[in-house]
This record gives structure tokens, C-alpha cells and sequence, in this order.
């Protein structure tokens, strides 16, 4: 079974925050739970038109597959209270500085928040990049 058909088995972005919870809490895989629950609330928070990243231990576990475990989820988000809206219709609780869902057994963490840039292309010699912040490089 390909990685695509099992996905979709699981993670619709058409599924309800209870029917979507209902199907994570049988997924035995912990790493896989906690990428399909990132990817829901990216895709309620794309929704939005807000934006959501991964930092932290969590991206450290996501990166090596798994190699190094973590205790929580740490993201970054563009507005911090609509992603707390969003989890906290997918049954997490405030409990201090994270958003944990018990029954899962998976914590959320918003370590920040950022403002949304608008792209900017910065112009460093022949190199061009785009969605850069505006910064002076000497070349020489």
C-alpha cells in the first residue's frame, strides 16, 4: 500500500475536528499521529490564511524519522490564537505554556508567533532570492 492511498485512509481535509480525532486516536504510530495531526491544523489554519511551522525537538524528530523522540509538538504560527482555536476544537486543553490533548497523549507547544511578510527579492551579486528579508550584503 503506497504512503498516498494510506494517508488519505486516515487524513481528509474534509473531516470534522471530532471524526478527524476519532480516526487519529487509532493510529498506532506515534510520529506518523503526530504528522497527520500537524498537517489537519495546517490545513484549517491555510483555511484562514494563516501560517504554521515546525521547530524544535519536533522538527529534530521529524527529520530523522524518528531517530530522536521528543515530548511535544513546538510550531511557530502567524496568529496564535486561531491556532489556539484550532486545537482546542480538536479537544486540546491549556494546561500552563502547552495544549495537551490526554487521550492522544500529545502536546502542543506555540513557542511563537511571527507577522506574515509580504515576498521580497533581494539581489546579492548574480544570485537572486526570493522571500528573503531585505538585508545589505557586502559581495566584495
Amino acid at each position: 500500500m503506497s504512503v498516498k492511498r494510506s494517508l488519505s485512509k486516515t487524513y481528509s481535509g474534509d473531516l470534522t475536528s471530532k471524526s478527524f480525532i476519532s480516526k487519529l486516536r487509532k493510529e498506532p504510530n506515534q510520529l506518523r499521529k503526530k504528522m497527520l495531526l500537524l498537517g489537519y491544523v495546517t490545513s484549517q489554519l491555510e483555511k484562514k490564511k494563516q501560517s504554521i511551522f515546525l521547530v524544535g525537538g519536533q522538527a529534530v524528530e521529524t527529520y530523522t524519522a524518528g531517530q530522536f523522540l521528543t515530548g511535544d509538538i513546538d510550531v511557530t504560527t502567524s496568529d496564535s490564537a486561531i491556532t489556539q482555536k484550532v486545537l482546542k476544537s480538536l479537544g486540546f486543553e491549556e494546561i500552563g505554556m502547552i495544549w495537551l490533548n490526554k487521550p492522544l497523549g500529545i502536546a502542543f507547544h506555540i513557542v511563537g508567533h511571527f507577522a506574515p511578510e509580504r515576498p521580497r527579492t533581494v539581489r546579492i551579486g548574480s544570485v537572486q532570492s526570493e522571500n528573503s528579508r531585505s538585508r545589505r550584503v557586502d559581495t566584495g
